[in-house]
């Protein structure tokens, strides 16, 4: 059975994304083409995304079928947004006749898509770890209007695809996931950024010093931004299997999981607090945007 190109999920506020994978050329019009008025006309969700993240190539055909279904959006009531294109791809989605008004989260040529990729490279072998990162990336494209700039939404969403690679036994180095998935980022030549956020995600500096290594990652400048703040939030809120939980449950687990004499237990008492801030934080600003 051939893999499917185009595929489609609903975010817990019930908007529906729609992600179109590799070259969307005219082998995949049909598939894009249906799934579109399938969610549209008989969905009809709030609000639909078109997530190009991982999309290489767009053609002239399905460049007109997007700027179609924006039209049919409006007809049919269910707001339509195009999330994650590169420059060169709003260029050409605009002189379709997308209005620019849709297109949010516009970024350089590849670094969600890439991150994506590095990640599912990576984690092939860690089915559970790959499902939770989906999550984490699910929730933290949720929460991009939580940020104050637009060029943050894709340092958030590349971070979120990659926290958790440090996992990867190709990766381990010191064992400590977030310092193994940064200095594997800052080795390989990605943004610094990216590489900071993945090292220090979830307050990993709490538990960096329970293992002694404290110094190791504070060679990753912490950034304290609403960025961090949302990559926090999508981590601490999505459990292992990719499913959406409270933070206590979530907290629970980890404890139960990771036993009472581990460093995540013995951080337990100094991090809660600073997790529960970030969650708070992004909530709030959650309220202001909506």
């Amino acid at each position: 059975m051939a893999t499917r190109q185009v595929e489609v999920t609903v975010n817990t506020d019930g908007a529906v994304v729609i992600r179109p994978h590799g070259r969307v050329d005219a082998g995949v019009t049909v598939e894009l083409r249906h799934a579109l008025v399938e969610v549209i006309r008989h969905t009809r969700p709030p609000r639909l995304i078109l997530d190009l993240a991982d999309v290489e190539e767009l053609d002239p055909l399905n460049l007109g079928v997007l700027a179609a279904a924006c039209l049919l959006g409006d007809d049919q009531r269910v707001a339509v947004f195009v999330d994650h294109c590169s420059t060169a791809l709003a260029d050409e989605l605009i002189a379709a006749g997308v209005s620019r008004l849709r297109l949010r989260h516009v970024h350089g040529p590849s670094l969600v898509r890439d991150a994506r990729r590095l990640a599912q490279l990576l984690l092939a072998g860690l089915p559970e770890r790959w499902r939770h990162t989906v999550g984490v990336a699910t929730r933290a494209e949720g929460i991009v209007d939580t940020l104050p700039a637009e060029a943050d939404a894709g340092a958030l969403v590349a971070a979120a695809w990659l926290h958790d690679i440090g996992y990867a036994p190709q990766v381990r180095d010191t064992g400590f996931h977030p310092l193994d998935g940064g200095l594997h980022l800052r080795g390989i030549g990605w943004p610094d950024r990216v590489a900071c956020l993945v090292a220090h995600h979830s307050e990993a500096m709490c538990i960096a010093e329970v293992w002694g290594l404290a110094d190791r990652l504070a060679e990753f400048p912490r950034e304290d931004t609403a960025v961090a703040d949302a990559l926090t939030y999508a981590d601490q809120t999505v459990g292992p299997n990719g499913r959406v939980m409270e933070l206590d449950e979530r907290l629970a687990d980890m404890l139960r999981r990771h036993g009472p004499e581990s460093p995540n237990a013995k951080a337990h008492p100094g991090r809660a607090p600073r997790l529960r801030e970030a969650v708070r934080r992004v909530e709030s600003r959650q309220c202001t945007a909506a």
